[in-house]
């Protein structure tokens, strides 16, 4: 059951974020570089960025995209922004 929350959490988390930088994108024309830019904060541990909640990690730029770990171990859901779309991927 905790798995099944964990998911299901992510990915609305996940959701909020795709929001936000599609807002900033709209508003700005560009995607923005980091998550702090549209107001998530950003985790650090031992100086390294871990990223914000939820395991999620974000790679801006002009092919930025979202990934959070997938129901799997070493699998990732990925969502890209130009193409608006998810992908799982299993490693």
């Amino acid at each position: 059951m905790a798995w099944v929350l964990q998911q299901s959490d992510s990915g609305a988390y996940a959701e909020r974020i795709i929001e936000a930088v599609e807002s900033y994108k709209r508003e700005h024309g560009h995607y923005p570089e980091n998550l702090e830019q549209v107001g998530f904060k950003i985790h650090y541990e031992n100086g390294q960025n871990r990223g914000p909640e939820w395991g999620i990690a974000y790679l801006g730029g002009s092919a930025a995209s979202l990934f959070y770990p997938g129901p799997l171990p070493f699998s990732m859901n990925m969502y890209e922004f130009d193409k608006q779309r998810w992908t799982y991927s299993q490693d």
